[in-house]
Order: structure tokens, then C-alpha cells, then sequence
């Protein structure tokens, strides 16, 4: 998937286009890494980069979305803890489930960027951080990242044309 490009339909100097690209230059980064520093480094601290930038970037595109659903008198105040914003973000996008199944993710992901973890066949192709998150154990492979690339693409794209196009969040 490809990454989405700045568009200029938003003003950068607003809180909204700020977030906006904010998460876009995080995107940008983890993209960078997914495709070229994880394919020649293999080492567990680039999937652990990647997987902060994952979280950062959903973070930035979820405040995005609150401030513009704030814009448009959808809600009062920006809510002050990440659950609350992630609780808000829930709320206001509840009819739409692909926003709403990749907010699951997220936590997901922020749990396992909490988590211990161990390092397994660093410098080969099949480098791996095995997380134990509650009781069981997870693998997160160059090919996870790659899952979890596209699908974080598609979210902060998702919630770019919400925003440019206008439409009630």
C-alpha cells in the first residue's frame, strides 16, 4: 500500500493539519524502516522503533480526528488520558468498523510495546521479538511488521479523507 502524500487542502497551521502531519511524517519514517533499515539491520531494536512509530502515528492521526470532530461541535473538550481519547474516538466513529476493529490493534500494539520481550535469530531473515502479553506468547516477524505497516497506512489514510472530504466524524 502506498503511503499517503501531504495534500495542502488542510492548513498546516491549524492543531488539525498539525496532527495530521504529524502522523503522516511518523508513517513516513516507519515505512522507511519497515522497507529498507529492518530489511538490511534485522535486529530487534529496529522492530521496536517501528512499532513506536506505529503507535505515534495512530495516536497523532486519533487526535486528529477528535480535533476535527471538536471543529464541526461534535464534541466538547479533548479528552485528557489516551483511553479516554481512544474511548471518545470509539464512540464518535462507531458506524464506521474498519476505524473501529483497527483501534483494537492499537492497544494491542501499545501492550506489546509495554511488554517484555525476548530476541530471537537477530541478523537473519528470521528475526523475531517474542512478547509474553498476558499468559501467551506473541511473534512479531518482518512479515508482521509489513501487516501491521499496511494496516497502519490504511488508518491514518482513512482518517485523512474523513478530514479533507469534509464528512461528519
Amino acid at each position: 500500500m502506498r503511503l499517503p502524500q501531504h495534500k495542502k487542502a488542510y492548513d498546516e497551521e491549524t492543531p488539525i493539519g498539525e496532527a495530521l502531519i504529524n502522523a503522516l511524517e511518523e508513517l513516513k519514517r516507519a515505512d522507511h524502516q519497515v522497507y529498507v533499515s529492518l530489511k538490511y539491520t534485522r535486529t530487534v531494536d529496529v522492530i521496536k522503533n517501528i512499532l513506536n512509530r506505529f503507535i505515534n502515528a495512530t495516536k497523532s492521526a486519533i487526535d486528529a480526528y477528535l480535533l476535527y470532530a471538536i471543529e464541526k461541535k461534535k464534541l466538547g473538550e479533548m479528552p485528557g488520558s489516551v483511553m479516554e481519547c481512544i474511548s471518545t474516538f470509539r464512540s464518535l466513529a462507531s458506524e464506521r468498523p474498519e476505524l473501529v476493529s483497527f483501534i483494537n490493534l492499537y492497544i494491542y500494539m501499545r501492550n506489546m510495546n509495554r511488554s517484555e520481550y525476548e530476541r530471537f535469530g537477530e541478523f537473519r531473515r528470521n528475526v523475531t521479538m517474542r512478547i509474553t502479553l498476558d499468559g501467551a506468547t506473541h511473534d512479531l516477524t518482518i512479515d508482521a511488521m509489513y501487516e501491521l505497516n499496511r494496516r497502519t497506512i490504511a488508518f491514518v489514510t482513512a482518517i485523512r479523507d474523513i478530514i479533507l472530504s469534509g464528512e461528519k466524524p
